[in-house]
C-alpha cells in the first residue's frame, strides 16, 4: 500500500521558548505552537487557538531563535502520539519538521535580516 500524502503548512506563535534535545546524534528542538483560526458564536466572531507540538529536527542550535511569541510559518507532517502516565491516557498532535520541511521567521527587524542570510538557521530542514 503506497503511502498517504501528509503534509501541514501554517503559521502561528509560539507559546512558550524551545528546549533542545538529542535524538542519537541528531539534534530536535521542541517547542509549543499556536495557530489561530476564527469562527463565529452566535453573531460574533471569535478567535479560536489550535495548539501544537513542533518537532524539529536535524538543525543544531535553532531552539536559541524559537522564544515565546515569535511568530513562525511552518510545513511539515502531522503526527499523533499517545502515551499514558500515571495512570492516566495523554493524546496530542505533533508537526514533525524534518528532511523537506520548512521553518521560518514571519516578520521584520533583526530576525527577518537573520533569516535571509546565507548561514540561515531557519532554511529547509
Amino acid at each position: 500500500m503506497a503511502e498517504d500524502l501528509n503534509v501541514v503548512s501554517m503559521t502561528g506563535r509560539l507559546t512558550k521558548d524551545a528546549e533542545s534535545r538529542k535524538a542519537g546524534e541528531t539534534p530536535v528542538a521542541v517547542c509549543r505552537f499556536a495557530s489561530t483560526t476564527r469562527a463565529k458564536e452566535g453573531g460574533d466572531w471569535v478567535d479560536k487557538p489550535n495548539y501544537f507540538d513542533l518537532v524539529i529536527w536535524g538543525r543544531e542550535g535553532l531552539h536559541q531563535y524559537l522564544t515565546k511569541g515569535k511568530q513562525l510559518a511552518v510545513t511539515g507532517q502531522l503526527r499523533w502520539r499517545e502515551w499514558e502516565k500515571d495512570g492516566q491516557k495523554n493524546q496530542r498532535v505533533e508537526i514533525h519538521v524534518n528532511q523537506g520541511g520548512h521553518i521560518g521567521l514571519l516578520g521584520g527587524g533583526e530576525e527577518r535580516k537573520q533569516e535571509s542570510s546565507n548561514d540561515d538557521p531557519f532554511g529547509d530542514i
